[in-house]
């Protein structure tokens, strides 16, 4: 497997005059629907659970889907946001530009799309922002075998698109919600298998189908899940006029399940202190990891060296890849460590600023800066998010002294670099922080 190292330096840009992400949003995901113009009156509504979501956005609809696998998982937060397009939007790009100008709260971006041209126009414009994009795309055996410098992941890691995670599923990516196939004859009888071919209709192995009758619309329960275990068939267990099976002719009606694996871990993780969790090993509720009868293994690692997230269906031991990988092979964590540190040292530097308007270009000056910064420093390391650097201290902080700058530097407020050593596992990470506008 590849081995991947953390970045030599995080560069943290503070401007006082215009912060780039709120703390606050730091544990709230947005569900964005770029198809969707209408259902809520602004472009993003807040929910505070999967009851408040799904009076809106009813369980045919994959803006529930995605928040139904967020709030299955132990650590969810309750609040959901979901984003919506304008009727008159050019374009996504345009859409999120739109949604950006009027609510930056949310930090995971989460998206309905699995279509690979519109994913990657959102991971772009994530591209700068304190934004992380997690999305997820199908991905066959056939598929793999024409891996290449231009598929999604290796396309958004040539970009540098560092804060983008693409996990793959073995779901069908097709929405057949209400189609039916009408049968020749009893549901549950072989004839009326054999009539019912899966290629024809999108489906793929371990897809569920829902089958109803048409004169009993029970059919041994409100509905039957069975499974295409095939490409060719679908299997369901025989039903008999004891277990209230329909004998009638009827129909079948069939829909390729949306998975929303990004959402689940999403769930699982956005609840907990933010880069204080490693993405390996984790267990979900209400997913199917990808059995070895449709990936196999030396295609699954194929998969994780081009760095796109998996999960693996391995009895009890279900698990995504040796800790989560962004496109370009940056350790999620370190992603979620660099955007905590932006917005709370952007916020400690912020309260600084309102508490001496007039903050002096001197070394004392600076230090009305880096002191709420140790603050912060300090509070990530009580989470364990960070390691102390050594048995001596937690981290190392240092900037430049005020004589020694620029006096263009000086005119405009912007002090040396703050630099802060620290400890990722084993891993010695360094951060930049730039402040500007202090005076």
């Amino acid at each position: 497997m590849t081995v991947r190292i953390l970045n030599d330096k995080i560069v943290v840009n503070v401007n006082l005059a215009n912060p780039a992400v709120s703390a606050a949003g730091l544990d709230i995901p947005l569900i964005f629907d770029p198809t969707l113009t209408g259902t809520i009156t602004n472009l993003t509504k807040s929910f505070v659970s999967y009851s408040d979501l799904s009076d809106t956005f009813d369980n045919a609809t994959k803006i529930n889907k995605a928040a139904d696998s967020h709030y299955k998982q132990s650590n969810s937060v309750s609040t959901v946001k979901v984003g919506r397009a304008a009727a008159g939007d050019a374009n996504i790009t345009e859409s999120l530009d739109n949604i950006w100008n009027v609510d930056k709260g949310f930090f995971r971006l989460i998206t309905t799309t699995k279509d690979e041209t519109e994913i990657e126009e959102i991971s772009d414009w994530c591209v700068g922002k304190p934004v992380q994009f997690h999305a997820s795309v199908e991905v066959t055996s056939d598929k793999i075998d024409e891996l290449d410098e231009t598929d999604l992941a290796s396309r958004l890691s040539a970009k540098g698109n560092v804060n983008t995670i693409i996990h793959v599923h073995h779901q069908a990516g097709v929405n057949a919600t209400g189609a039916s196939i009408t049968t020749a004859a009893p549901v549950g009888t072989a004839a009326a298998v054999a009539t019912m071919t899966s290629v024809a209709h999108g489906l793929r192995e371990f897809d569920s189908i829902t089958i109803s009758g048409a004169a009993d619309p029970k059919l041994n329960g409100n509905f039957v899940v069975a499974s295409v275990v095939d490409v060719d068939n679908f299997t369901f267990a025989a039903k008999g006029a004891a277990t209230g099976a329909d004998t009638n002719n009827g129909s079948i009606g069939y829909f390729a399940r949306y998975e929303f694996i990004e959402a689940s871990l999403e769930g699982l993780l956005g609840g907990l202190p933010i880069g204080t969790v490693a993405w390996d090993a984790k267990t979900v509720v209400g997913q199917v990891g990808i059995p070895t009868t449709i990936i196999s293994d030396s295609e699954l690692e194929v998969l994780r060296n081009k760095n796109y997230m998996t999960y693996r269906d391995a009895g009890n031991a279900e698990a995504i890849t040796p800790d989560g990988f962004t496109a370009t092979g940056e350790q999620i964590k370190n992603i979620d460590v660099k955007f905590w540190l932006e917005a709370n040292l952007a916020a400690a530097a912020l309260t600084a600023k309102k508490s001496n308007p007039q903050i002096p270009y001197t070394d004392k000056g600076f230090l009305l800066v880096i002191n709420p910064l140790q603050r912060k420093m300090d509070t990530q390391i009580a989470r364990q998010g960070i390691n102390p650097l050594n048995n001596q201290k937690n981290y190392d902080i240092s900037v430049g002294k005020a004589l020694d700058q620029d006096p263009a530097d000086i005119a405009i407020g912007k002090m040396p670099p703050i630099t802060i050593v620290y400890r990722i596992g084993d891993t010695v990470q360094t951060i930049e922080v730039n402040v500007f506008g202090i005076r």
